[in-house]
């Protein structure tokens, strides 16, 4: 999917918010390359709790460098 953005969409930049909680996204997101940008602080209310936004984006440089590794 990354790789059909950068290159037939030619996409500059894709970003992405993730609950704070759901670690196993955050695993999956920064193995792909997703880079950590900052936090929307308690911006979600879910079943009573607030919890926080936590934001992450990938430039295509960073997706083809990482690309040429592999």
């Amino acid at each position: 999917v990354l790789r059909h953005a950068f290159t037939t969409l030619a996409l500059h930049r894709l970003w992405l918010r993730v609950l704070s909680d759901n670690g196993r996204a955050i695993r999956s997101y920064e193995s792909c390359g997703f880079v950590y940008e900052g936090t929307q602080r308690e911006s979600c209310l879910i079943d009573g709790m607030w919890l926080d936004d936590h934001f992450y984006g990938l430039l295509d440089r960073e997706f083809f460098a990482t690309e040429s590794e592999s």
